[in-house]
């Protein structure tokens, strides 16, 4: 007996996937979690580690309000107005680290 196709819930139309449904195939294929919800506590695009900066004003600014730094396993590009943002600057950061 052919088994029947499970209907298609109320907010996906025929033809259609949800992107849960669509993350979860191609973490399925994949082997891996490769395809991430950003809104989850597992993503990626979560920064959990900071590396201070050695200025409060710019470790708050960076993190709206939070007293952190510069995310690690990010890029971070540092600009502004020209000599605003100094080699000083950038070799300050390397050795708070």
């Amino acid at each position: 007996m052919a088994r029947k196709k499970a209907a298609p819930s109320q907010d996906e139309k025929p033809g259609k996937i949800s992107a849960n449904k669509l993350r979860q195939l191609l973490n399925k294929r994949s082997g891996h979690k490769t395809a991430f919800n950003l809104t989850d506590e597992d993503s990626p695009t979560r920064v959990t580690e900071w590396i201070p900066t050695g200025s409060l004003w710019l470790d708050w600014a960076i993190c709206k309000g939070k007293k952190a730094g510069i995310g690690l396993k990010k890029v971070t590009e540092l600009a502004g107005l020209p000599a605003c943002v100094t080699p000083d600057t950038i070799i300050e950061v390397i050795i708070e680290d």
